[in-house]
């Protein structure tokens, strides 16, 4: 895995790349101090936060060439593009999961695609980089332990240019004042979108979800607010079985 540095306010190891968008801080933080909503967990439970002042000032609705529904027409066209540029290369992989990528300010997205044929290169090339799971079959473990691991692993995330539309009508809209930035509702236009979209095309197996960073909470939340109640159940499952192994995986 991609080696991690300490956040600068509580300590958490957060990737390289996090460090550089929020000036050295992991993304909760980052977030708690901007006041934008995020995922805590404490005593047992999971809650979504409310915005804080830093946000509380209103958007515009959908008004103006950059309305939010447009943004949300876009992104499903977004989505059936990148299915379609996948499905280009990888004929006949299974897709497991599908989420949409946010920036933080939101002015971009992007989809990255889960599936298990890059699953199993990814585990492979764990393999082949020496990590080993105690009391079980290497490479199956492997496979348990990366399927809901960070999108940088093994995720197909070569889809930017299928939201070059998308993503302009994310910068006019903040632009125009349709948008502000760091605005909640652009994670929630990709929801809207994913749902809108992804069954029909894939079926109610597959697990949607969005996420903004490397919070691995923030994503399970909204996969479970996002996917079909099968989907979920299932990622519930297999999310348990990467932890209950985590402690055998080791280099």
């Amino acid at each position: 895995m991609t080696q991690r540095v300490p956040c600068s306010t509580c300590g958490t190891p957060i990737l390289p790349g996090t460090a550089k968008v929020t000036g050295g801080v992991c993304m909760p933080c980052w977030k708690r101090a901007n006041g934008i909503p995020f995922i805590v967990e404490g005593e047992g439970i999971v809650r979504y936060l409310e915005p804080g002042p830093a946000s509380a000032a209103p958007a515009r609705q959908d008004t103006g060439n950059n309305g939010l529904g447009r943004i949300v027409e876009a992104m499903e066209a977004g989505l059936g593009n990148s299915l379609r540029q996948f499905r280009s290369t990888y004929p006949d992989d299974p897709i497991y999961g599908v989420a949409m990528v946010t920036s933080v300010r939101g002015d971009y997205v992007f989809s990255a695609i889960a599936s298990e044929r890059g699953l199993e290169r990814v585990a492979r090339s764990y393999l082949a980089m020496g990590y080993r799971c105690q009391g079980r079959e290497d490479l199956a473990a492997l496979r348990t332990w990366l399927r809901w691991a960070n999108p940088d692993d093994g995720w197909y995330q070569d889809t930017h240019g299928c939201f070059q539309a998308t993503n302009e009508l994310l910068e006019g809209g903040l632009r125009d004042g349709t948008l502000t930035e760091c605005d909640v509702r652009v994670g929630e236009l990709a929801r809207d979108a994913l749902r809108r979209t992804i069954p029909p095309l894939l079926g109610d197996h597959v697990v949607l979800a969005t996420t903004c960073g490397e919070d691995p909470e923030e994503f399970l939340y909204w996969a479970k607010e996002t996917s079909s109640p099968v989907a979920a159940d299932r990622l519930a499952r297999e999310v348990a079985a990467a932890r209950e192994i985590e402690e055998a995986i080791s280099r």
